[in-house]
């Protein structure tokens, strides 16, 4: 068993900050700041500095790591170090050991490190620069994508010009703009009354607020919706929540297909590259670049995922594939 008293191991835990990191100053910081953290035990210590240098090219080699691994691995927290450490060692291991090569970054020792401390990109967990190239890299892929909502696709979108004129006035963009620029309780009406107008008028939609609903302009969708019509006057909420269900299905099965847009909004922009922990202690890395993550879209369908409920409302939509 894992030992429980171990400390935080996110980049901020280890001194890293909203800085733009020589390889060399990155280097320095981490190794040394493993030595001096009083809240990881002596394995756990020993574990992470021997991974991170060997990932960074310095002294440590893969059977030390590997003779490493074997005498700390009971008292390892595996889950943090693939999830939280993971974010620290990949930069490092892109720049010495190539990992991105095979995609066609080659990186060497000029190269910078950034790792935002506050969120400036969905997908971005941390930034490698190369001259004035910047690839940004998402160390955890299923996270990044799963937990991106209508607003951070069309952040995405709007960093470019060209993509905001090809995608602006279609169906998809209007949608997820009506999602991201309205409240979770009214986003998703708003939204149905956009692609449906014949069950909710879209005069009747835009006066909705979080307290109030004219329930003339809904009765069509009431009327035609199985829930909402065995109620005596169906709350807001529940509204809501039957218009999410909407969304959902159309996404995923329906007219509305996300996926070309939602290629479009990562193509060119990130790296997955993902971290476990291999037998040997070791990293067993999966890479996969946009055009990779593209070319998934033609056999898997994103869609809208809903996480509230009937009673309660708190999150937006997420993206989900």
């Amino acid at each position: 068993m894992a030992s429980s008293s171990f400390g935080p191991l996110s980049p901020q835990a280890f001194g890293i900050r909203d800085n733009k990191y020589q390889f060399g100053e990155y280097k320095k910081i981490v190794l040394d700041s493993i030595l001096k953290r009083k809240d990881l035990n002596e394995p756990v210590k020993a574990y992470l500095y021997s991974l991170f240098d060997y990932y960074s090219g310095e002294n440590t080699t893969r059977s030390q790591l590997k003779n490493v691994y074997n005498k700390t691995k009971l008292d390892l927290p595996i889950y943090a170090i693939n999830t939280q450490f993971s974010t620290i060692v990949g930069p490092v291991a892109c720049i010495a050991k190539g990992l991105l090569r095979s995609d066609g970054v080659n990186l060497n020792n000029s190269a910078k490190v950034y790792i935002p401390t506050r969120p400036v990109n969905p997908m971005m967990d941390y930034g490698l620069y190369q001259g004035e190239k910047q690839f940004v890299i998402s160390s955890n892929p299923g996270k990044a994508i799963n937990v991106s909502t209508p607003s951070d696709i069309l952040n995405l979108l709007n960093i470019d010009p060209k993509k905001v004129k090809k995608w602006q006035n279609t169906l998809e963009w209007q949608m997820l703009q009506t999602l991201a620029s309205n409240i979770p309780l009214v986003g998703p009406i708003k939204a149905v009354a956009l692609l449906y107008p014949n069950l909710i008028e879209p005069i009747s939609a835009a006066e909705v607020t979080k307290t109030f609903y004219n329930p003339a302009g809904f009765t069509n969708f009431i009327s035609t919706n199985q829930y909402l019509r065995d109620r005596v006057k169906p709350t807001i909420n529940e509204i809501m929540y039957e218009c999410e269900k909407i969304i959902m299905e159309e996404t995923r099965n329906g007219k509305i297909d996300l996926n070309d847009i939602f290629s479009s909004a990562i193509q060119e922009q990130t790296i997955y590259v993902d971290f476990n922990i291999g037998p040997d202690g070791a990293g067993r890395w999966k890479i996969n670049a946009s055009d990779d993550v593209a070319n998934i879209q033609s056999f898997r369908r994103v869609y809208l995922k809903s996480r509230n409920a009937y009673s309660k409302v708190s999150y937006p939509m997420i993206v989900q594939i």
